[in-house]
């Protein structure tokens, strides 16, 4: 399981990047048209000397315009975490729903200490992380071999397994993602810097004049973490047995009066009328808020479900789906740093492997309590906490809260909602939908899957067949069922 097949390539960029941005620095301040300001710039030494200068002065928003195509290759999923939590940028994947990772190998950190230890202790250490690594393939492969599907087997697999992305992003987010590699929240992870150094070489080969004002750029320090700790103290390593019992979803916060604030948002953008006016308008005409309700929700651009914000608490969300969360960009998301992940030691068990027998929930159960026990025996021997990321197991809970507004939620329903998404993420989205038709069914009556909001499924061949139950399913407290279901064509 070496490291050295590990690559991290710039393979496509914009050409004449640093042309392309300093063009975009003159072109405020400049005569003539866009084509006048670029084929004007023929000096490049004095290109990169304006991009340096407006750079500093803090108008960072020029650099992007160059974008940037990576391939990160047998990198690790805790890499893979770090990476998604940039959200703005593209991400593609390899699916651990679809992919079998029986040979993908493993990450193998170097470990470090806090005090002196023997060259013997090192290599017992690395035996037996090895040895931990190389149980869970043992257990994935057998409860593959036994017709667990990937998805589930894969809870079983550590966070050091190594996976492939394709990644694309402009200039200002390379620079913020190598910041935090460098200087930032990787700063203390070997593996993170690594590769930081690789992208801040090989983008000084492209834009030298962008790298070297990165600490221009990136101001500020990612400490927040160690503030927190030194003000709330640093918490206990407790091991927990068994399951826990939290609630699966916890709503928080949610816009009040959500129908009056998408109606009067709606009334004014159309008729720049006053808030007020917009008011008395709805009051007068019981009927149009309902009416405009239909219209914004069937356009293509739904502006005035931005209005909404939806705050809640997702509860014991396996790491493996942590990602899938995540993915979805446009959420105002607080997870915990890869160290507080350890404060917590319970795991998810999916339904196929408990529901295979006591043989396979007991596989499990051991297995999580073993990878509990060699955290908590490297940490006590004082291996570095930034190392022992490396032992989570996907399976392993955490508790994150989200924010996110109407909009992006409906999207997310269509996604998550449906019986093709991944069973946890179902549960989650299924059960806060329902919290919030309770509270508001008018508004909420109206998100669900996309073939109970679209009337189709866009899933092709991998259709789950099922639209008619499925708008059934989600059409329990909509008014006229049977009219709504028969308009749709299945």
């Amino acid at each position: 399981m070496s490291n050295e097949n590990m690559k991290v390539k710039i393979f496509n960029y914009t050409e004449n990047v640093e042309k392309v941005c300093a063009a975009a620095a003159k072109m405020s301040t400049t005569e003539g048209t866009c084509t006048d300001v670029y084929e004007g710039i023929q000096d490049m030494d004095d290109a990169r000397k304006t991009l340096s200068r407006i750079v500093k002065l803090g108008h960072v928003t020029i650099l992007e315009h160059g974008y940037f195509n990576i391939m990160f290759e047998n990198v690790s999923l805790f890499f893979e975490q770090f990476i998604i939590e940039h959200r703005l940028s593209a991400y593609t994947i390899k699916s651990g729903r679809y992919v079998d990772f029986r040979k993908a190998g493993c990450y193998e950190p170097h470990f470090r200490y806090e005090g002196e230890v023997s060259e013997d202790t090192r290599k017992k250490v690395s035996e037996e992380y090895m040895n931990f690594v190389a149980k869970s393939f043992e257990i994935y492969t057998k409860l593959v071999d036994d017709g667990i599907k990937v998805e589930d087997a894969r809870f079983i697999l550590p966070y050091s397994l190594k996976t492939n992305i394709y990644c694309s992003m402009n200039t200002r987010e390379l620079i913020h993602l190598i910041y935090s590699l460098l200087y930032g929240r990787g700063k203390n992870y070997p593996e993170l810097i690594q590769i930081g150094n690789i992208l801040k070489g090989q983008l000084g080969e492209i834009a030298p004049s962008v790298v070297e004002n990165i600490l221009n750029i990136e101001k500020g320090k990612e400490i927040k973490e160690e503030k927190l700790d030194e003000l709330l103290g640093k918490p206990v390593f407790k091991v927990e047995e068994g399951k826990t019992e939290k609630p699966l979803i916890e709503l928080i916060e949610v816009t009040s009066n959500p129908e009056k604030v998408i109606a009067v948002s709606a009334i004014v953008k159309n008729k720049q009328c006053s808030t007020k006016d917009a008011e008395k308008m709805l009051e007068n005409n019981p009927e149009l808020m309902n009416k405009i309700l239909d219209i914004v929700f069937e356009d293509k651009r739904k502006r005035e479900l931005e209005q909404i914000n939806i705050s809640f608490r997702m509860n014991d969300i396996p790491l493996i789906l942590l990602k899938h969360q995540v993915r979805h960009r446009l959420q105002n998301i607080n997870i915990p740093s890869f160290t507080e992940m350890s404060n917590t030691t319970s795991y998810s068990y999916p339904p196929s492997i408990v529901e295979k027998g006591a043989e396979y929930e007991k596989i499990l159960r051991d297995f999580y309590g073993e990878a509990n026990a060699i955290y908590k025996k490297f940490s006590d021997m004082g291996v570095y906490k930034e190392d022992l990321a490396y032992l989570f197991v996907h399976g392993k809970n955490v508790d994150i809260i989200t924010t996110m507004n109407a909009r992006i939620f409906q999207h997310i329903c269509n996604l998550r909602t449906c019986k093709r998404a991944q069973w946890k993420m179902q549960s989650y989205y299924r059960e806060l939908l329902t919290k919030l038709r309770e509270i508001n069914p008018n508004i909420f009556n109206r998100f669900g899957p996309s073939c109970f909001t679209k009337g189709y499924c866009p899933e092709g061949k991998l259709t789950c067949g099922k639209m008619v139950e499925v708008k059934q399913d989600f059409a329990w407290t909509t008014v006229g069922i049977e009219e709504s279901i028969k308009e749709n064509k299945v």
